[in-house]
Protein backbone atom coordinates (compact mmCIF):
# COMPACT_ATOMS: atom_id res chain seq x y z
CA UNK A 1 0.00 0.00 0.00
CA UNK A 2 2.71 2.74 0.81
CA UNK A 3 4.60 1.76 -2.60
CA UNK A 4 1.36 2.11 -4.48
CA UNK A 5 0.87 5.66 -2.59
CA UNK A 6 3.68 7.45 -2.98
CA UNK A 7 2.81 9.95 -5.17
CA UNK A 8 0.25 10.78 -2.88
CA UNK A 9 3.07 10.76 0.26
CA UNK A 10 1.44 8.55 2.44
CA UNK A 11 3.94 6.45 4.38
CA UNK A 12 2.07 3.98 6.83
CA UNK A 13 -1.72 2.59 6.62
CA UNK A 14 -3.44 1.42 9.97
CA UNK A 15 -6.03 -1.04 8.48
CA UNK A 16 -9.44 -1.52 9.74
CA UNK A 17 -12.72 -3.87 8.62
CA UNK A 18 -14.74 -1.49 6.16
CA UNK A 19 -14.74 2.11 5.08
CA UNK A 20 -16.72 3.60 8.01
CA UNK A 21 -14.01 2.16 10.54
CA UNK A 22 -11.85 3.72 8.20
CA UNK A 23 -12.98 7.15 8.44
CA UNK A 24 -13.78 6.57 12.08
CA UNK A 25 -9.73 6.31 12.23
CA UNK A 26 -9.10 9.32 10.52
CA UNK A 27 -11.40 10.95 12.46
CA UNK A 28 -9.62 10.40 15.30
CA UNK A 29 -6.06 10.36 14.05
CA UNK A 30 -6.62 14.13 13.14
CA UNK A 31 -7.63 15.16 16.65
CA UNK A 32 -4.90 13.06 18.06
CA UNK A 33 -2.47 14.78 15.47
CA UNK A 34 -3.33 18.18 17.27
CA UNK A 35 -3.18 16.91 20.67
CA UNK A 36 0.37 15.47 19.52
CA UNK A 37 1.39 19.09 18.19
CA UNK A 38 0.57 20.90 21.31
CA UNK A 39 -2.67 22.25 20.06
CA UNK A 40 -5.84 20.69 22.07
CA UNK A 41 -8.10 23.16 20.79
CA UNK A 42 -7.91 21.86 16.99
CA UNK A 43 -10.84 19.33 17.37
CA UNK A 44 -13.63 20.78 14.74
CA UNK A 45 -14.26 18.46 11.71
CA UNK A 46 -15.53 19.88 8.64
CA UNK A 47 -17.29 17.46 5.78
CA UNK A 48 -19.35 18.48 2.96
CA UNK A 49 -23.31 18.43 1.74
CA UNK A 50 -24.40 15.22 0.17
CA UNK A 51 -21.31 13.28 1.69
CA UNK A 52 -21.39 9.58 2.53
CA UNK A 53 -18.76 8.69 5.06
CA UNK A 54 -20.39 5.44 6.39
CA UNK A 55 -22.63 4.11 9.04
CA UNK A 56 -20.61 4.76 12.34
CA UNK A 57 -21.10 8.02 14.52
CA UNK A 58 -18.23 9.43 13.54
CA UNK A 59 -18.26 8.80 9.98
CA UNK A 60 -22.61 9.94 9.79
CA UNK A 61 -21.53 13.21 11.52
CA UNK A 62 -19.34 14.01 8.73
CA UNK A 63 -21.67 13.11 6.15
CA UNK A 64 -24.18 15.37 4.69
CA UNK A 65 -27.17 12.91 2.76
CA UNK A 66 -29.97 14.13 5.24
CA UNK A 67 -32.07 11.16 5.17
CA UNK A 68 -29.40 9.20 6.34
CA UNK A 69 -28.85 11.39 8.86
CA UNK A 70 -32.14 12.26 10.65
CA UNK A 71 -33.08 9.23 12.76
CA UNK A 72 -30.14 8.80 14.40
CA UNK A 73 -29.39 11.95 16.17
CA UNK A 74 -27.53 13.94 18.12
CA UNK A 75 -24.45 13.12 16.56
CA UNK A 76 -20.62 13.86 17.15
CA UNK A 77 -20.04 17.79 18.72
CA UNK A 78 -18.04 20.39 16.78
CA UNK A 79 -18.44 18.95 13.36
CA UNK A 80 -19.91 21.15 10.18
CA UNK A 81 -20.86 20.51 7.00
CA UNK A 82 -19.64 23.71 3.73
CA UNK A 83 -21.50 23.28 0.18
CA UNK A 84 -20.95 20.96 -2.15
CA UNK A 85 -19.30 21.69 -5.58
CA UNK A 86 -22.36 20.48 -7.40
CA UNK A 87 -21.87 22.12 -10.23
CA UNK A 88 -25.51 21.80 -11.97
CA UNK A 89 -27.55 22.45 -8.50
CA UNK A 90 -25.46 24.86 -7.13
CA UNK A 91 -26.98 26.80 -4.01
CA UNK A 92 -24.69 30.15 -5.18
CA UNK A 93 -25.10 30.10 -9.50
CA UNK A 94 -28.11 29.11 -12.13
CA UNK A 95 -26.86 26.18 -14.19
CA UNK A 96 -26.15 27.65 -17.20
CA UNK A 97 -23.96 30.82 -15.27
CA UNK A 98 -20.55 28.73 -14.78
CA UNK A 99 -18.49 27.88 -11.66
CA UNK A 100 -17.33 30.58 -9.94
CA UNK A 101 -15.65 28.55 -7.07
CA UNK A 102 -18.11 30.14 -4.03
CA UNK A 103 -18.19 26.17 -2.71
CA UNK A 104 -14.78 27.12 -2.06
CA UNK A 105 -15.01 30.76 -0.62
CA UNK A 106 -17.39 29.39 1.41
CA UNK A 107 -15.22 27.09 3.22
CA UNK A 108 -12.74 29.76 3.72
CA UNK A 109 -15.05 31.80 5.27
CA UNK A 110 -16.11 29.10 7.60
CA UNK A 111 -12.87 27.64 8.62
CA UNK A 112 -12.14 31.59 9.53
CA UNK A 113 -15.73 31.85 11.72
CA UNK A 114 -15.09 28.83 13.40
CA UNK A 115 -11.06 30.09 14.15
CA UNK A 116 -8.56 28.31 12.16
CA UNK A 117 -7.13 27.71 15.77
CA UNK A 118 -10.06 24.85 16.63
CA UNK A 119 -10.42 23.45 13.34
CA UNK A 120 -8.52 20.09 13.17
CA UNK A 121 -9.73 18.32 9.39
CA UNK A 122 -11.42 18.43 6.73
CA UNK A 123 -12.63 15.44 4.61
CA UNK A 124 -14.24 14.86 1.25
CA UNK A 125 -14.43 12.45 -1.28
CA UNK A 126 -12.62 13.35 -4.70
CA UNK A 127 -16.04 12.44 -6.00
CA UNK A 128 -18.98 12.05 -3.95
CA UNK A 129 -20.35 8.69 -5.04
CA UNK A 130 -23.06 7.69 -2.73
CA UNK A 131 -24.26 11.73 -2.67
CA UNK A 132 -25.36 10.81 -6.81
CA UNK A 133 -21.85 10.91 -8.42
CA UNK A 134 -20.75 15.17 -7.72
CA UNK A 135 -18.03 16.11 -9.86
CA UNK A 136 -16.30 18.29 -8.92
CA UNK A 137 -14.76 21.42 -10.87
CA UNK A 138 -11.10 20.97 -12.27
CA UNK A 139 -9.60 23.08 -10.06
CA UNK A 140 -11.99 22.85 -6.57
CA UNK A 141 -9.73 20.09 -4.85
CA UNK A 142 -6.53 21.84 -5.24
CA UNK A 143 -8.08 25.10 -4.34
CA UNK A 144 -9.46 22.80 -1.14
CA UNK A 145 -5.73 21.78 -0.14
CA UNK A 146 -4.22 24.81 -0.23
CA UNK A 147 -7.07 26.23 2.21
CA UNK A 148 -6.37 23.32 4.43
CA UNK A 149 -2.55 24.10 3.98
CA UNK A 150 -2.78 27.64 4.59
CA UNK A 151 -4.61 27.72 7.79
CA UNK A 152 -3.28 24.27 9.16
CA UNK A 153 -6.44 22.14 9.01
CA UNK A 154 -5.44 18.19 7.73
CA UNK A 155 -6.84 17.01 4.68
CA UNK A 156 -8.48 13.80 4.39
CA UNK A 157 -9.41 12.16 1.16
CA UNK A 158 -12.49 9.43 1.58
CA UNK A 159 -11.13 7.65 -1.30
CA UNK A 160 -12.99 4.06 -0.49
CA UNK A 161 -14.98 4.60 -3.75
CA UNK A 162 -12.47 5.97 -6.07
CA UNK A 163 -9.45 4.71 -5.22
CA UNK A 164 -7.85 1.48 -6.87
CA UNK A 165 -8.65 2.27 -10.59
CA UNK A 166 -12.42 3.69 -10.43
CA UNK A 167 -11.46 6.70 -11.77
CA UNK A 168 -9.14 5.33 -14.37
CA UNK A 169 -6.30 6.36 -12.27
CA UNK A 170 -4.65 4.42 -8.84
CA UNK A 171 -6.78 7.11 -6.94
CA UNK A 172 -8.82 10.03 -7.26
CA UNK A 173 -6.11 12.17 -5.27
CA UNK A 174 -3.87 11.34 -8.06
CA UNK A 175 -6.40 12.09 -10.88
CA UNK A 176 -6.98 15.64 -9.75
CA UNK A 177 -3.11 15.89 -8.67
CA UNK A 178 -3.57 16.53 -5.14
CA UNK A 179 -1.57 15.11 -1.97
CA UNK A 180 -3.78 14.88 1.20
CA UNK A 181 -2.83 14.44 4.65
CA UNK A 182 -4.92 11.02 5.11
CA UNK A 183 -6.64 8.88 2.86
CA UNK A 184 -9.52 6.07 3.48
CA UNK A 185 -9.70 3.13 1.37
CA UNK A 186 -11.81 -0.13 1.45
CA UNK A 187 -14.10 -1.82 -1.49
CA UNK A 188 -12.04 -1.52 -4.40
CA UNK A 189 -8.82 -2.38 -1.85
CA UNK A 190 -10.15 -6.57 -2.14
CA UNK A 191 -13.09 -5.93 -4.89
CA UNK A 192 -15.29 -6.91 -2.15
CA UNK A 193 -14.06 -10.22 -1.59
CA UNK A 194 -12.99 -10.03 2.05
CA UNK A 195 -13.93 -7.40 4.10
CA UNK A 196 -10.82 -4.92 4.94
CA UNK A 197 -10.60 -0.69 5.00
CA UNK A 198 -7.67 1.21 5.92
CA UNK A 199 -6.51 4.48 6.81
CA UNK A 200 -3.21 5.78 5.02
CA UNK A 201 -1.29 8.85 6.59
CA UNK A 202 1.59 10.71 5.79
CA UNK A 203 4.93 11.29 6.98
CA UNK A 204 4.37 13.99 8.77
CA UNK A 205 1.00 12.57 10.85
CA UNK A 206 2.61 9.40 11.32
CA UNK A 207 5.83 10.41 13.00
CA UNK A 208 4.06 13.63 15.23
CA UNK A 209 1.52 10.63 16.33
CA UNK A 210 4.34 7.93 17.45
CA UNK A 211 7.15 10.05 18.71
CA UNK A 212 4.51 11.76 21.37
CA UNK A 213 3.10 8.96 22.88
CA UNK A 214 3.40 9.10 26.65
CA UNK A 215 4.16 5.22 26.88
CA UNK A 216 5.66 4.55 23.38
CA UNK A 217 4.79 4.63 20.09
CA UNK A 218 1.01 3.43 20.91
CA UNK A 219 -2.36 4.50 19.09
CA UNK A 220 -4.97 3.71 21.50
CA UNK A 221 -7.18 2.30 18.97
CA UNK A 222 -8.30 -0.81 16.42
CA UNK A 223 -10.67 -3.28 16.06
CA UNK A 224 -11.13 -6.64 16.48
CA UNK A 225 -9.77 -8.15 13.11
CA UNK A 226 -8.21 -5.14 12.10
CA UNK A 227 -5.71 -6.00 9.54
CA UNK A 228 -7.23 -9.87 9.96
CA UNK A 229 -4.50 -11.75 7.36
CA UNK A 230 -7.07 -13.57 5.26
CA UNK A 231 -8.28 -10.33 4.36
CA UNK A 232 -5.24 -8.64 3.77
CA UNK A 233 -4.23 -11.90 1.70
CA UNK A 234 -7.15 -11.08 -0.66
CA UNK A 235 -6.23 -7.68 -0.78
CA UNK A 236 -2.59 -8.55 -2.22
CA UNK A 237 -4.15 -10.69 -4.64
CA UNK A 238 -6.64 -8.82 -5.97
CA UNK A 239 -3.89 -5.10 -6.17
CA UNK A 240 -1.65 -7.66 -7.94
CA UNK A 241 -4.43 -8.25 -10.59
CA UNK A 242 -5.51 -4.65 -10.83
CA UNK A 243 -1.77 -4.14 -11.42
CA UNK A 244 -0.86 -6.72 -13.58
CA UNK A 245 -4.17 -6.73 -16.29
CA UNK A 246 -3.97 -2.53 -16.19
CA UNK A 247 -7.53 -2.34 -14.67
CA UNK A 248 -7.05 1.29 -14.08
CA UNK A 249 -6.05 2.16 -18.09
CA UNK A 250 -8.95 -0.52 -19.09
CA UNK A 251 -11.66 1.78 -16.66
CA UNK A 252 -10.35 5.52 -17.98
CA UNK A 253 -10.79 4.24 -21.89
CA UNK A 254 -14.38 2.63 -21.75
CA UNK A 255 -15.32 5.33 -19.03
CA UNK A 256 -14.68 8.09 -21.52
CA UNK A 257 -16.78 5.84 -24.03
CA UNK A 258 -19.47 5.33 -21.15
CA UNK A 259 -19.49 8.96 -20.91
CA UNK A 260 -20.10 9.94 -24.62
CA UNK A 261 -22.90 7.00 -24.96
CA UNK A 262 -24.60 8.93 -22.07
CA UNK A 263 -24.21 12.33 -23.52
CA UNK A 264 -25.64 11.10 -26.75
CA UNK A 265 -28.37 9.83 -24.46
CA UNK A 266 -29.32 13.16 -22.65
CA UNK A 267 -29.23 14.55 -26.11
CA UNK A 268 -31.57 12.02 -27.72
CA UNK A 269 -34.06 12.52 -24.57
CA UNK A 270 -33.97 15.72 -22.73
CA UNK A 271 -37.31 15.64 -21.64
CA UNK A 272 -36.17 12.63 -19.87
CA UNK A 273 -32.50 12.34 -19.07
CA UNK A 274 -30.00 15.16 -18.30
CA UNK A 275 -26.75 16.26 -16.99
CA UNK A 276 -24.53 13.14 -17.89
CA UNK A 277 -21.07 13.28 -16.36
CA UNK A 278 -18.55 10.43 -15.89
CA UNK A 279 -14.82 9.84 -14.51
CA UNK A 280 -13.49 6.41 -15.36
CA UNK A 281 -16.01 3.56 -14.63
CA UNK A 282 -17.74 6.20 -12.41
CA UNK A 283 -21.45 7.94 -14.26
CA UNK A 284 -24.08 9.31 -13.60
CA UNK A 285 -27.58 10.43 -15.73
CA UNK A 286 -30.12 12.68 -14.44
CA UNK A 287 -33.67 11.42 -14.46
CA UNK A 288 -36.19 14.88 -15.16
CA UNK A 289 -39.37 13.85 -13.57
CA UNK A 290 -42.62 13.44 -14.69
CA UNK A 291 -45.28 16.35 -14.38
CA UNK A 292 -47.27 14.42 -11.41
CA UNK A 293 -44.27 12.37 -10.17
CA UNK A 294 -42.44 13.16 -6.66
CA UNK A 295 -38.50 13.73 -6.36
CA UNK A 296 -36.82 9.85 -7.64
CA UNK A 297 -40.17 8.21 -8.64
CA UNK A 298 -39.18 8.28 -12.06
CA UNK A 299 -35.88 7.62 -11.92
CA UNK A 300 -37.16 4.45 -9.49
CA UNK A 301 -38.87 3.67 -12.65
CA UNK A 302 -36.18 3.60 -15.04
CA UNK A 303 -34.09 1.75 -12.74
CA UNK A 304 -36.74 -0.84 -12.32
CA UNK A 305 -37.23 -1.23 -16.45
CA UNK A 306 -33.40 -1.25 -16.82
CA UNK A 307 -33.01 -4.45 -13.85
CA UNK A 308 -35.49 -6.12 -15.99
CA UNK A 309 -33.49 -5.84 -18.66
CA UNK A 310 -30.43 -7.57 -16.41
CA UNK A 311 -28.57 -4.07 -15.31
CA UNK A 312 -28.39 -3.24 -11.67
CA UNK A 313 -27.85 0.97 -11.58
CA UNK A 314 -28.30 2.61 -8.53
CA UNK A 315 -30.88 5.60 -7.59
CA UNK A 316 -29.99 8.83 -5.76
CA UNK A 317 -33.26 11.35 -6.00
CA UNK A 318 -33.24 11.63 -9.57
CA UNK A 319 -29.98 10.62 -10.41
CA UNK A 320 -29.22 7.43 -12.00
CA UNK A 321 -25.44 6.16 -10.85
CA UNK A 322 -23.40 3.70 -12.71
CA UNK A 323 -20.43 2.00 -10.98
CA UNK A 324 -19.54 -0.82 -13.77
CA UNK A 325 -16.48 -3.61 -12.68
CA UNK A 326 -13.32 -2.54 -14.05
CA UNK A 327 -13.17 -5.32 -16.15
CA UNK A 328 -15.91 -4.21 -18.42
CA UNK A 329 -15.32 -4.00 -22.11
CA UNK A 330 -17.31 -1.38 -24.41
CA UNK A 331 -19.63 -4.77 -25.63
CA UNK A 332 -20.48 -5.39 -22.19
CA UNK A 333 -21.01 -1.74 -21.81
CA UNK A 334 -23.00 -1.41 -24.40
CA UNK A 335 -25.98 -3.94 -22.46
CA UNK A 336 -25.96 -0.69 -20.26
CA UNK A 337 -26.60 1.73 -22.61
CA UNK A 338 -29.32 0.02 -24.92
CA UNK A 339 -30.74 -0.80 -21.57
CA UNK A 340 -30.89 2.69 -20.70
CA UNK A 341 -32.11 3.81 -23.90
CA UNK A 342 -35.35 1.26 -23.82
CA UNK A 343 -36.18 2.35 -20.45
CA UNK A 344 -36.21 5.81 -21.75
CA UNK A 345 -37.96 5.06 -24.61
CA UNK A 346 -40.56 3.52 -22.20
CA UNK A 347 -41.10 6.50 -19.94
CA UNK A 348 -41.49 8.87 -23.09
CA UNK A 349 -43.97 6.63 -24.78
CA UNK A 350 -45.95 6.86 -21.37
CA UNK A 351 -46.08 10.71 -21.26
Amino acid sequence: MVEILQPEGMASVFFSNDGSEAVETALKLSRLYWKSKGQPRKTKLIGRHHAYHGVTYGALSVAGITANRTLFEPFVGDVYHAPAPYVSHCAFHGPTTGCTYACVAELERMIQFQDPDTVAAFIAEPVQAAGGVIIPPPDYLARVRDLCTRYHVLFIADEVVTAFGRLGTWTGSRYYGIQPDMMTFAKGLTSGYMPLGATAVSGDVFDTITSQAADGPEFRHGNTYSGHPVACAAAIANLEIIEKEDLATNAQHVGEWMGQELKVLSEAYPDAAQYPGCIGLLGRIEIVPGKADKPGQRALRVAQKMKERGVIVRTAQDILTLSPPLIMTKEQGQDIIDALRQALVEEMAQL
